[in-house]
């Protein structure tokens, strides 16, 4: 997220919230002085929520930390996830990087710049466009990626291995339903419409 969400966990919904520093996920006390007690369901659904903001933001960090993964490269998993989109579609272009990664394009511009730097990736006109960059990755650019698809084969059997179809098909609901709700989150903060999706109401001139 590229900024920080807070969760009420007092009344059970996420509010939107820019306080805290960069890259910190603020969240509320389920209970305190003065409160209301929480029914038992509010109360799972506000465990659940903090739980939920913690990881992400621990990931957030995470994704931005170098480190050698053993190949005498340093990089974040960031760089090793564009590396593994690249393996997949030779010749994809940054924005529509950006788009995948859910990355501005600033940003994605940034790491491509960085991952050209270390040998990973190479760029190319595009012979129907020239002002389209077309990236590729090097035998070493392969290896990155590598890196990438183990910790998501790693993560993928730690947390859905031995899972029935109805339980995946249940975390793919609610996947959706988190990355729909932080889209209306980041739309908010543009201007355009309310948490809930609606156009927000105009003001008096």
């Amino acid at each position: 997220m590229s900024s920080s969400v807070a969760c009420d966990a007092g009344r059970g919904h996420g509010v939107p919230s820019r306080r805290g520093r960069e890259g910190d996920v603020l969240a509320a006390p389920a209970s305190g002085p003065g409160r209301r007690s929480a029914k038992p369901s509010e109360a799972i659904t506000a465990a659940i929520t903090i739980s939920l903001l913690r990881v992400i933001n621990k990931i957030q960090q995470g994704r931005r930390i170098p480190r050698d993964y053993g190949d005498g490269v340093s990089m974040t998993l960031l760089e090793a996830e564009m590396c593994a989109l690249i393996a997949r579609n030779d010749g994809v272009t940054g924005s529509e990087l950006s788009e995948e990664l859910a990355v501005t394009r600033s940003a994605t511009s940034q790491i491509i710049s960085k991952l050209k730097a270390k040998g990973l990736v190479t760029e190319r006109a595009s012979e129907r466009d020239a002002k389209r960059k077309q990236l590729s990755l090097t035998p070493h650019g392969h290896d990155a990626a590598a890196v990438a698809d183990d910790f998501k084969a790693a993560m993928a059997d730690a947390i859905f291995g031995g899972e029935s179809a109805t339980e995946l098909r249940a975390y793919l609901r609610f996947v959706t339903k988190l990355e729909a709700f932080h889209a209306r989150v980041v739309t908010q903060w543009e201007g355009d419409v309310d948490v809930e999706g609606e156009p927000p109401p105009r003001r008096s001139s």
